[in-house]
């Protein structure tokens, strides 16, 4: 039996240990490449950042301008990221044509990681291309 995971507590304590570590970034290992073909870890925030705030947005019903270095964009996308989930129903809201889709069901015994990706409407066979 898999047990019950809070997806939402555990997103959050993730983007709060990842914060701390994006916050030590230096100017060059902002342009470091990742293993995206062609992205560095200053495309990866950015990408980050807007995918955040884009889903904050719709939630909260409120914008935001983020600072132009993604460091410190990245603690206030998460910050709002965590106070959007925080404001949601726990059952219902985010599932839908402007939210994640149904939980796909995967075998019990697949990683944390797929049954993560799984219970937010997404494959974990998707090719990341």
């Amino acid at each position: 039996m898999v047990p019950t995971v809070d997806v939402y507590e555990l997103d959050r304590r993730a983007l709060r240990s990842l914060a701390t570590l994006v916050e030590e970034l230096t100017d060059s290992e902002l342009g470091l490449s990742t293993p995206r073909a062609g992205w560095t870890i200053r495309d990866l925030l950015e990408h980050m950042n807007t995918e955040h705030e884009a889903i904050s947005e719709l939630i909260l019903d409120a914008t935001a301008v983020l600072d132009a270095d993604p460091r410190k964009a990245f603690g206030q996308a998460i910050a709002r990221w965590i106070d959007a989930f925080a404001a949601c129903p726990a059952e219902g809201s985010l599932r839908g044509p402007n939210g994640y889709a149904d939980r796909i069901p995967v075998h019990p015994d697949t990683t944390a990681t797929d049954r993560l990706v799984s219970a937010l409407g997404r494959s974990p066979n998707w090719p990341a291309n």
